[in-house]
């Protein structure tokens, strides 16, 4: 937190080597006991399942093909992830 006031740095910092805190590994263990959550990302699919999610190699035909399947689902898509809390 010495460094907070300056964006630039942190976020560098992060992007290097980022260590998830243990109050964001409860956040995202309690949603994963209330839904599924799809992953779109470079982890490898054993990594994926390690952290309680379901990956998606290909996010468009998986989109498409949900809501063929479904046409009043509801999605939410998060692009990146960071500052966003999906409320129910």
């Amino acid at each position: 937190m010495a460094d907070a006031k300056d964006y630039k740095l942190i976020s560098k910092r992060l992007k290097k080597n980022f260590v998830l805190g243990g109050h964001k590994a409860v956040s995202i263990s309690k949603l994963l006991t209330k839904t599924e959550v799809f992953l779109y990302s470079e982890f490898s699919l054993k990594q994926t399942k390690d952290m309680g999610f379901k990956k998606i190699d290909n996010l468009q035909q998986y989109l498409d093909g949900r809501i063929i399947q479904n046409s009043n689902l509801k999605i939410t898509l998060v692009p990146t992830g960071r500052f966003v809390r999906l409320k129910r």
